[in-house]
């Protein structure tokens, strides 16, 4: 009888997909797998350590998981991921309920580890850092992978480790120097991904804008999405985490001319100081910026734009947020967040003076966070009376809002346009009217939007040429 594994996948889409890789390999060495802790033999915590708050969310489900080894079924706790590349020597021994720990570098131990007899209690060793012991599930080919998003929509990473050295980030350290798939490699997976009946497809990295450059490449990203764009099957294709330095015009033009491409920019600018922009070894100025929003929307009038911004960086005055508070009502973005500080030991910006106060912090962050929701609403009112086309996701509650004042149907759907990335932005509510047969999920249909609602769209089902 196979042994059942239960998993718990913390933080980033990039942590997700290493994820359904792992449990990929399990199913086919015949592991089964299970939502349900009490039930597992095996519980793997694929952790994220970033940042404060998600090192506290990885050190508190581990401990959680841990307690179904004295009431449950489970005889072994395997802990992999970031945590393990920072801290792997300090959760050996101050967490001896976990069995066994896996680097980001050595997912393909999993099946070993798993396998490997219950009363043993081997500890296997942290890998050297360096690009020599890359994981082979980066260059090889694509491997098998359980899909735990919606059967529609995939996540493909296109990319492991980061070569930037942002003062104010880890990444590198837990993940190693930035390696670029092979484009066969990930037209394969995408193709094998299309054929399962994926619909979408999300392009993830630490930086999608930098692929293909450790290849060679010129305009990488640029060339895989043309690529892309031929895969019978897929709808939409969208890039996530691009770096401003990064978005060429011949990226801008690539999203322009191919039609699968959304029309979407998720561009992280962290900051728009001069003077904290080189603290943060971001590089760029307020006006460099500017001038990118200008090319994308230039270009693409209707694309949708989100970024993030980190307020409380050391050093950053008054007049700095202000500049911020102003660049953003300028610019107005579709979707952005504001992320407080988090000193990291072990970065650059760790060592910095001129700790702003979390108190003062807190306050800049709720004073950006308010104004960017405030043009978030204007911006979405731009979409009122038009016809779009909308990716059909799921069901919202009985009673939910549907159009203007009328009361709620029977059956409201939820669903995304393409200017909207999944999980990060808000969605549309859709009435399906008196259709007989409403939209099956994974359908694209044609809505006409009503309203605007919080972070969301309201929009009417047209009831022709659903997709």
């Amino acid at each position: 009888m196979s042994k059942k594994v239960g998993w718990i996948s913390l933080g980033c889409p990039k942590n997700l997909v290493d994820s359904e890789v792992m449990m990929g390999w399990l199913v086919r060495e015949g592991f089964a797998l299970t939502t349900r802790a009490e039930e597992a033999e095996i519980l793997v915590v694929n952790t994220c350590a970033f940042i404060d708050p998600a090192r506290r969310e990885s050190i508190e489900t581990i401990l959680e998981m841990a307690e179904w080894k004295e009431r449950g079924r489970c005889r072994k706790l395997i802990v992999t991921g970031c945590l393990v590349e920072r801290y792997g020597e300090q959760l050996r021994r101050a967490l001896p309920e976990v069995d066994a720990i896996l680097g980001t570098r050595e997912l393909e131990r999993i099946v070993e580890v798993c396998r490997e007899d219950d009363g043993k209690r081997r500890r296997w060793a942290l890998p050297v850092l360096s690009s020599e012991i890359a994981s082979r599930y980066v260059e090889g080919p694509a491997y098998p992978r359980l899909l735990t998003t919606p059967r529609h929509t995939a996540y493909l990473k296109i990319a492991e480790g980061c070569d930037h050295r942002c003062s104010f980030c880890i990444i590198p350290r837990l993940r190693g120097p930035f390696r670029s798939r092979p484009m066969e490699v990930l037209l394969e997976e995408a193709e094998a991904l299309a054929a399962r009946g994926v619909r979408e497809l999300v392009l993830v990295a630490q930086d999608t804008t930098h692929y293909g450059v450790d290849l060679g490449m010129r305009e990488g990203l640029a060339a895989l999405l043309r690529a892309l764009a031929r895969i019978e099957g897929i709808r939409w294709i969208r890039f996530l985490y691009a770096y401003p330095n990064h978005v060429s015009d011949a990226l801008i033009e690539t999203v322009a001319d191919e039609e699968k491409v959304c029309a979407y920019f998720d561009i992280p600018l962290q900051h728009v100081s001069a003077r904290l922009l080189r603290a943060m070894r971001r590089g760029g100025t307020r006006r460099s910026l500017e001038r990118l929003i200008e090319r994308i929307r230039r270009r693409l009038p209707e694309a949708a734009v989100r970024t993030a911004f980190i307020v409380g960086f050391p050093g950053e005055t008054e007049r700095d947020f202000r500049e911020l508070l102003d660049f953003c009502r300028m610019v107005e973005f579709d979707y952005a967040g504001a992320f407080l500080y988090s000193d990291e030991e072990g970065t650059e910006a760790h060592a910095r003076a001129g700790k702003v106060l979390s108190s003062v912090a807190r306050a800049r962050q709720r004073r950006l966070l308010r104004e960017l929701e405030r043009i978030a609403q204007r911006r979405h009112r731009r979409w009122i009376g038009r016809t779009v086309e909308v990716l059909v996701e799921g069901y919202v509650a009985a009673g939910a809002p549907s159009s203007g004042d009328r009361a709620a149907t029977p059956l409201v759907l939820r669903g995304r346009m393409a200017t909207q990335a999944p999980e990060i932005d808000g969605g549309v509510i859709l009435d399906t009217g008196e259709a007989e047969h409403p939209p099956r999920l994974g359908e694209f249909v044609q809505a006409e939007i009503l309203d605007v609602l919080g972070c969301d769209l309201i929009g009417r089902v047209r009831h022709e040429n659903a997709r």
